[in-house]
This record gives structure tokens, sequence and C-alpha cells, in this order.
């Protein structure tokens, strides 16, 4: 039998952790080949390979704390489709008072690749 795909619910669950800067909690249950597309015309937007590395690697270096926070803003998807598309906001301060960064954060997924491999579950 085969494994359920997320609904909505279980999807923004599992995103929410991001807004306590348990990003460890969505990567190990997100494969790596997730498309992640980060809106605006800042150095970090277009869309990214590897998120962990292009996204929070650079901007750890350059954030006050408590860094960046990722807010679920919208969930598309899910459910009986095989796929969703996660709307998240961050809202954070350079280290540079000057800075400051307001993004919206796309992310498209298709679960049929998930099944399997201990994500879904």
């Amino acid at each position: 039998m085969s494994q359920p795909l997320p609904n909505r619910s279980e999807i923004e669950t599992l995103f929410k952790s991001m807004e306590t800067g348990d990003y460890p909690a969505v990567f190990k249950r997100v494969p790596p080949e997730v498309d992640w597309t980060v809106m605006g015309t800042h150095p970090c937007a277009g869309r990214l390979s590897d998120f962990q590395e292009q996204t929070f690697a650079r901007l750890g270096k350059i954030m006050k704390e408590p860094g960046i926070r990722l807010v679920v803003r919208n969930v598309i998807g899910g459910g009986d489709q095989p796929w969703a598309t996660v709307e998240l906001i961050a809202d954070a301060e350079c280290l540079s008072v000057r800075e400051h960064i307001l993004v919206v954060y796309a992310v498209r997924r298709s679960w049929y690749h998930c099944r399997g491999k201990g994500i879904l579950g």
C-alpha cells in the first residue's frame, strides 16, 4: 500500500519549524532537490538548487540575532495533489543598520519523489 500524500496541515506543520529557527527539522524531511525560489531583487533572490548552502550559510554571517525566521504564509496543494507550494515570509535585519530584508520564499515540491524515503512519515 502506498504512503498517503501529506495534507496541507501536515505540510504547514513541517515548515512551521522554521519560525523558531529549527531548520534541521525541515531539511531532514525535505530532499535537496526541492525547488526553492527566493523572490526579490536582493543578492539571494532567484531559483536555488542548494537552498541551505546558498541562502542560510551566506545570510547567517550578515544578520542580526535572532537571524532569519521564516513564517508560513500559505500552503497551496497537498492532500490529493501530488505537489505543494509553500510561501514563507522572512523578516530580518542585517548587521549593517541600513539593510533590512523582507522576502517571500516559494517552495514547490512534488511529493511523489519523497515516497519511501522516510520524508513523509
